[in-house]
């Protein structure tokens, strides 16, 4: 059944739970926590953490996931109340995204499958997002979670 293509999250095993944790979140964890001690020492920088809509609407099939995700987002409000230095920290938590990962190519037909908008988000946005958090208007941003999500109803 269409219910069972995607693990519910009762059904998840630990070491699979673990790895989803692993790779979404301490990853981050660990690099941000690097980051922020190395710019700190050069006086100022900017920390964009990657985090997800998931993180924060609950998916059907993807709670690890959204928990990991959550986990980013909140770290990232954390760095913003911790940080005593010109280090800013800012999340961006993208929708669907055109990637391998999401197995959407440009072009594909997902009007009335994914989005209220018929749009999904293609990579270079994202990084469009990313050089203007970059700018000088960047600093207004510091502890946010942007969503780039181009309105997408992800129940």
């Amino acid at each position: 059944t269409e219910m069972n293509r995607k693990r519910r999250f009762i059904c998840t095993q630990l070491d699979q739970y673990l790895k989803v944790m692993n790779t979404n979140f301490k990853s981050i964890s660990i690099a941000c926590k690097e980051a922020y001690l190395f710019m700190k020492k050069r006086n100022g920088g900017h920390i964009i953490n990657i985090a997800s809509m998931a993180g924060i609407i609950p998916s059907f099939g993807y709670t690890a996931y959204g928990i990991s995700k959550c986990a980013v987002i909140n770290l990232t409000r954390s760095y913003f109340k911790d940080c005593e230095s010109n280090v800013n920290v800012t999340a961006i938590a993208p929708g669907i995204v055109v990637t391998r990962m999401g197995n959407l190519k440009f072009g594909d037909n997902i009007a009335n499958t994914y989005t209220v908008s018929r749009h999904t988000t293609i990579p270079e946005e994202i990084a469009a997002l990313v050089a203007f958090i970059l700018s000088p208007v960047g600093k207004y941003l510091n502890g946010e979670t942007l969503e780039a999500c181009s309105n997408e109803n992800l129940f």
